[in-house]
Formats: structure tokens, C-alpha cells, sequence
């Protein structure tokens, strides 16, 4: 699919859940955030993939909130990816792959990125609510595991990362890994703590002056570094600093049915009323496709109504 500005549009994000087993601050607003959507079904969810890859997706990630949160996610996973032999890919936290981290692998996900912003005990704690060693024990079995591409990410934020970028980023020096460091984006009600917390991705360069470039990824929104004799690369993601957008390839759907055209855009293109229409479900998303802004106007103050944790990353 070709949008009006003539991106190929060739990777779709779903979301599968706005549940999760943790409680990021960035992503979720400290007052919690209220489910009270309703999830699309497992049929739905094979009707839009099959729909998508009929239209010309070639790679398709699952998220969440914490996609492995969803009952009965696993064999719904292994059904869809039998549908085509195209890059399967998911965005987990990591706290459950210790038991789930073959079986993803065996039901066909060939990609996996893990979210991890620090490697401290207690910063993790009080970013997250949740327990680091967990975080790093699906780390493990994923690594174990032998994905095709495991990737960290990590997002910046001032004040905790400046003392994480090094031990993260060394994280490749062992292990074939992408460590990617992330711009905090100011989205729905954690907008302001966003804000507050910015950390732009030149820092890492200013930590890690030994980082040199590296082999990039067409269509890929990081640019790429290595360090010397390191077996994995660390990438620089710059949505605040420097967007990415006249290269963007990609649409997201949330887990009630929406497609959002762009990430930091409050476009929605409803799906729900065409879901058991096969032909008008195609339809619909190539109107999504075809009103895709030309950029994102975050450094506009542009404010995104959903939360992070509603759309999916």
C-alpha cells in the first residue's frame, strides 16, 4: 500500500490488550488508567491480520499494553502466524517469558524487543511497580530462546538514564542484541511527566563517545552504532529531536479496533463496524493508509489524547 505521500506502507503494529502486569509511568498515568474497552475478539484479530496481509504487510508486531496479558494469547499467536511466512514480531516487558519465551518462539514470532529502561533494582521498582530480576529472567530465556532479533528498549528519562546508558549499552558487548535508547514522547495523560523527565538521545553519545556507526535498517526509525569488537549495536531513537517521518512504513492498530495512521496523531479510522465485512475491512484500511499525515507535530505541542499504554508504542 502506497499512502498519498508515497510511503510504502509494509509494517503494522497491533495492539492485542490495554492490560498490563506493570505500571510504567510514562506510559500509564499515575492514577491508573481505567479498561473498559471492548477487545476485539480472536476471529476479529485474524480477520484484520489476514486483511493486512492481503493488502501487503510484510511484518506485523503485537502489542499491548502487556500483549502477553491477554487470555489465551499464545495459541492465538501460533494460529495467525501460520497464516504467512512473514516477519512476526512482539513487544513485551519480559516479566512472563521465562515461561513463555519457546513458546513464542515455537508458535512462529521470529522478533522480540523487550522493554527495559534500567538495570538498578530500585529505579526499576519505582518506574515500573514491578520486580527487575523478572524483567531480566525473561531476558534470558528470550536470549536462550534464539529469536531471529532481540532487541532492549530502553526509554530515556533525565535524572535515572544518565547512569543506565553505559551498562545497557555494554549489553552488546556480550551478546547479539540491539539496545535501542528511546526519547521520552509526551502522550495522553503522561504528558507532563514526560515533559518534565526529557532526555535527548545526544546524551548517549556524549556518554559513549566510543560508539561508532553502524549497519542500518531500512525503514527503521534507530540509527544504528556499535562498540568496538561489540557483537550487538546500539540504536538512537529521535522522535522529539529529529522525527523520522518522511521514512515511516508503518500503521497501528489498538485493541478496540481503531487504526491509527500515525503514532503521535489523534486520527482514528474505525474498524469495528466492518470487521465481518471482508471486503469493506480492506477498504477501510487502505483509507487509513491514504490519510496518513505527512509528520507528527509533537514539537508543536500537539497533545495525544490516548495514553501509551492504549495504543500500543
Amino acid at each position: 500500500m502506497l499512502d498519498k505521500f508515497n510511503r510504502k506502507i509494509t509494517y503494522a503494529r497491533i495492539s492485542l490488550t490495554e492490560k498490563c502486569n506493570l505500571k510504567c509511568k510514562y506510559c500509564m498515568p499515575q492514577n491508573g488508567c481505567k479498561i473498559h474497552i471492548n477487545e476485539l475478539s480472536d476471529k476479529e484479530v485474524e480477520n484484520i491480520v489476514k486483511a493486512l496481509l492481503d493488502e501487503g504487510i510484510e511484518k506485523i508486531r503485537f502489542t499491548g499494553g502487556e500483549p502477553l496479558m491477554r487470555k489465551n494469547v499464545l495459541p492465538l499467536l501460533k494460529r495467525i502466524c501460520s497464516f504467512a511466512p512473514i516477519d512476526w514480531a512482539i513487544t513485551t516487558n519480559g516479566t512472563t517469558l521465562k515461561h513463555d519465551a519457546l513458546t513464542l518462539k515455537k508458535a512462529g514470532i521470529k522478533h522480540i524487543n523487550i522493554s527495559l529502561d534500567t538495570l538498578d533494582d530500585e529505579d526499576y521498582n519505582t518506574l515500573t511497580g514491578g520486580s527487575l530480576k523478572s524483567a531480566l529472567d525473561g531476558l534470558e530465556s528470550a536470549l536462550d530462546a534464539g529469536f531471529e532479533t532481540t532487541r532492549i528498549n530502553a526509554v530515556l528519562m533525565r535524572g535515572i538514564s544518565e547512569k543506565q546508558i553505559e551498562s545497557l549499552a555494554k549489553f552488546t558487548l556480550k551478546h547479539n542484541v540491539d539496545v535501542r535508547f528511546i526519547e521520552l514522547m509526551p502522550i495522553g495523560g503522561c504528558a507532563k511527566w514526560s515533559k518534565e523527565y526529557l532526555l535527548k538521545a545526544d546524551k548517549v553519545l556524549e556518554i559513549m563517545p566510543e560508539l561508532k556507526i553502524s549497519t542500518q535498517d531500512t525503514n527503521a526509525p534507530a540509527k544504528y552504532y556499535k562498540l568496538p569488537d561489540a557483537k550487538g549495536r546500539v540504536g538512537i531513537i529521535t522522535p522529539m529531536s529529529c522525527n523520522f517521518c518522511s521514512d515511516c512504513n508503518r500503521i497501528r492498530i489498538t485493541a478496540d479496533g481503531k487504526i491509527k495512521p500515525c503514532l503521535h496523531s489523534d486520527i482514528e479510522v474505525n474498524l469495528t463496524d466492518v470487521l465481518h465485512n471482508y471486503d469493506l475491512l480492506r477498504k477501510r484500511i487502505k483509507y487509513a493508509v491514504n490519510i496518513k499525515p505527512e509528520r507528527h507535530y509533537l514539537n508543536e505541542n500537539q497533545f495525544i489524547m490516548r495514553n501509551m499504554s492504549q495504543i500500543g508504542g
